[in-house]
């Protein structure tokens, strides 16, 4: 099966990977260069380029008229040796016949670890243009390139002599379009089948599992065997969350939002003030326990006892079974949205902050106002409390929810549920939001596949342990496989308690700093070989090392959060490296180098760096090196004379100091067997307590 990337007018992912100066062109000059997104997508949008001609013959000259515009692929997911015929499909134009121009293009290799570019086929196609834009299909054999998991490759159009060519006229090429065969349709296809990394660490890509005419409000799994939706006043429920999903249909009256399943049985509550349950399984009749007027919110069961909310501070609860009276308790007069039982403790949140603590939901219930957002959803999972509401309020506490909630809001997302699974916390909006730390920044999910209606929001998630399901609000469940296991890492003002050169050596790790430390890198004039960070300007090279690690597998993509600011018009730009090294910090091997796209900026910004190198094993006692530097931008040479600043050890999600590395696998330290201080090498690999 072969392999087709399309030139896009959208922008590439934050790792730029190439650094101003570093792109040669046909002319064999370093350039400044506009950079845009190959993708295995056609685009959305058609555009052009349009450039003068030159007097031939010439050797080839780039579309733009001011910086080559070149196309760069996500990571390569896999290693591939390509070498088959390519086939471009170029749609472009001249402006008369008599310009004399056809169309060619170069395809270069990235290297993932130390960013060199290889050019492995240039075509020489010599059939003229067309004064209106056409497809100019044509094939190529390429020089055999091995290609390792993380290396990229550059597409880089480019207009030649057909015949010679004459100056005064102009050549246009057309990329972007979103129809086959139609206005901006350019393509390259290779022979080979291979396929890019752009999921971040953790992230989830949804596709539809059932739809129906209604929005889900909320899923439930009983742990073995069934997961079961609510919707209206239907459930849907199935055995296997990719396969079929069957209707129980009214089950209840007036709209079910939210199910639990615990202690045997399911229980699903609605707005009209009714509790329904069923033992056993949800494929059969649900006995309807009517409580009062109230518009039930959620419902939960912990610690003996089943807990529903609802309207104007109106909680019921029972003991054991759902099938009996439950009694009224009234808590305030918030309209509650949610409720959670964990480590001993009921939670219920609702708007303005709203929320309260018991340990018995038939005792008192203690205010404890978090925030001002209206808070719409809470969990407990892995030792932390969480809830989230609008405007993007995430607050977390660790163990109980008694004192201060920490704030970690993600962007202006209007949060519907919070939900708990496989060591990751979710927020329903949009596609949503995931985390295996609620300090951290959530990763944004996304859609993928067909659906029976337009996707347009997610709420409450559960997991076989497997795969995970989601209601949405467009009428459809979501599934999706869980995510890989992540370990977020801070860069830290702590002694890595190593000597392996004659830079400063930091502890990367799972904890924050504990105040806002900065390193200061004088910039020199470019086009320049990245400068590594120094603690002070002109001072001591800075840079971070794991714990020893136990052995783990690294791939996929890295997403680095690096926070920095520079003095105005400096043209720095952040550059990271992730290296692989002995316990002492010793044989360093490059795994991964990249580049943020844009500018530092002259206030402190976080800026994100996306990473991936070959699949690599990590051996018991070996660290991760993290380097950060300055370098020149895609856009124009460094300017020397100026600083550019880091800033790390922050104490506070999102704030100053807040640079962190995000992994894709679990990092966990190596206790050295014995209580030793120091490890040693075996002569054929691995480590031993001195």
């Amino acid at each position: 099966m072969a392999t087709t990337v399309y030139p896009t007018g959208d922008l590439p992912d934050s790792a730029a990977v190439l650094w101003g100066g570093q792109f040669v062109k046909i002319s064999g000059s370093s350039f400044i260069f506009i950079d845009s997104a190959l993708s295995t997508s056609r685009g959305t949008t058609a555009y052009s380029e349009s450039c003068g001609t030159v007097a031939g013959p010439t050797s080839g000259v780039e579309y733009s008229p001011s910086a080559a515009h070149i196309w760069i692929t996500p990571p390569l997911a896999e290693d591939v040796t390509i070498s088959g015929t390519i086939t471009f499909n170029l749609r472009a134009l001249e402006s008369s016949m008599s310009a004399n121009a056809a169309v060619n293009a170069r395809l270069l290799k990235v290297d993932c670890q130390d960013l060199s570019i290889t050019e492995f086929c240039k075509t020489a196609r010599t059939t003229e243009l067309g004064t209106s834009e056409a497809a100019a299909n044509f094939t190529a054999t390429p020089t055999s390139t091995s290609f390792t998991a993380g290396d990229r490759i550059i597409f880089v159009p480019f207009y030649d002599d057909a015949g010679t060519m004459v100056t005064g006229y102009t050549c246009q090429f057309y990329y972007g379009g979103p129809t086959a065969a139609g206005t901006g349709d350019s393509y390259v296809t290779f022979t080979e089948t291979f396929s890019f990394q752009t999921a971040l660490p953790g992230a989830v890509k949804w596709t539809e599992a059932a739809y129906s005419a209604n929005g889900y409000m909320s899923v439930a799994y009983d742990g073995s065997s069934y997961m079961a939706a609510v919707e209206a006043a239907d459930l849907w429920y199935c055995t296997d969350p990719t396969g079929t999903w069957t209707q129980n249909a009214a089950i209840g009256a007036g709209i079910l939002t939210s199910i639990a399943y615990a202690n045997g049985y399911w229980v699903a509550v609605s707005t009209n003030g009714s509790v329904y349950y069923r033992a056993t399984n949800p494929t059969g009749t649900f006995t309807a326990q009517t409580t009062g007027t109230v518009q039930f919110q959620g419902v939960a069961y912990g610690n003996g006892y089943w807990v529903a909310v609802g309207d104007t501070g109106k909680m019921y609860y029972r003991a054991s079974t759902p099938n009996g009276s439950w009694t009224l308790k009234t808590v305030g007069t918030v309209w509650w949205t949610s409720v959670a039982y964990g480590n001993g403790y009921w939670v219920a949140v609702g708007p303005s902050g709203a929320l309260y603590y018991a340990t018995d939901p038939t005792g008192t219930w203690t205010s404890n106002t978090t925030g001002s957002s209206g808070l719409t959803g809470v969990i407990y999972g892995n030792g932390y409390w969480v809830a989230v509401g609008s405007s993007g309020a995430v607050f977390y506490k660790a163990t109980d929810p008694t004192g201060s909630w920490t704030s970690n809001t993600q962007g202006t997302s209007n949060f519907t549920h919070v939900s708990y699974a496989d060591g990751f916390w979710f927020a329903g909006f949009a596609a949503g939001f995931v985390t295996s730390n609620p300090g951290s920044a959530w990763t944004v999910c996304s859609y993928g596949g067909t659906w029976g209606y337009t996707p347009s929001g997610t709420g409450a998630m559960v997991s076989n342990g497997t795969t995970w399901a989601v209601a949405m609000g467009n009428g459809s469940v979501g599934k999706s496989a869980k995510p890989s296991p992540t370990t977020t890492t801070y860069l830290t003002n702590t002694s890595a308690g190593i000597n392996p050169g004659s830079a400063t050596e930091y502890e990367i790790w799972t904890s924050r700093g504990d105040g806002v430390a900065n390193g200061v890198r004088n910039t020199a004039a470019g086009w320049t070989s990245p400068l590594q960070w120094t603690d002070t300007a002109g001072g001591t090279a800075i840079e971070w090392y794991t714990k020893p690690l136990l052995a783990v597998t690294l791939e996929s993509l890295v997403q680095l959060k690096l926070r920095a600011l520079s003095s105005s018009s400096s043209n720095a730009s952040v550059h990271a490296e992730i290296a692989i090294c002995g316990s002492d910090g010793s044989s360093p091997v490059v795994w991964a180098k990249g580049v943020h796209r844009d500018y530092i900026a002259t206030t402190e910004t976080s800026y994100d760096v996306r990473l991936a190198g070959p699949s690599t094993a990590i051996t018991e006692g070996q660290r991760i090196r993290v380097r950060v530097y300055i370098d020149d931008h895609a856009y124009g040479a460094m300017a020397a004379s100026k600083t550019a600043t880091l800033y790390y050890d922050g104490t506070t999600p999102g704030a100053s100091g807040d640079s962190y590395v995000l992994w894709p696998v679990a990092l966990t330290e190596f206790s050295v067997p014995g209580g030793g201080d120091e490890l040693m090498p075996y002569a054929g690999g691995g480590y031993y307590p001195s």
